[in-house]
């Protein structure tokens, strides 16, 4: 995560893909914890069939035309994914579980 931190230190927010070969899950979690209180968006492949997108927004950064659900949502629909909220919350932290591993290049271009 800290080659991710200082690779963004002078971006506004993170898009990444992470690589993973075990529990997508987990490994999202933990970037997400390890966000550095900026806006993030990370992608992981969970097994070899689904990828799961999740993003986190930190609350001084949440406004009308910007929150983790307005943000994934663009990236819900190319990727033919189920939303999810992960908190209480769904402004601050929003995840996405898809099939469409081949898309997860078009997903962050659409992300930006």
């Amino acid at each position: 995560m800290e080659l991710v931190l200082k690779n963004y230190s002078n971006e506004k927010f993170i898009i990444h893909k992470l690589r993973s070969v075990g529990d997508g899950k987990k490994i999202i979690n933990f970037a997400l914890e390890n966000s550095g209180g900026k806006p993030a968006l990370y992608f992981a492949q969970d097994g070899h069939k689904a990828v799961i997108c999740s993003c986190v927004v930190p609350e001084q950064f949440v406004h009308s035309s910007f929150s983790a659900l307005l943000w994934i949502n663009p990236v819900a629909a190319l990727l033919n994914g189920r939303a999810r909220s992960l908190t209480k919350d769904p402004t601050l932290v929003y995840s996405v579980i898809c099939e469409r591993v081949d898309r997860i290049d078009e997903a962050i271009d659409v992300a930006k």
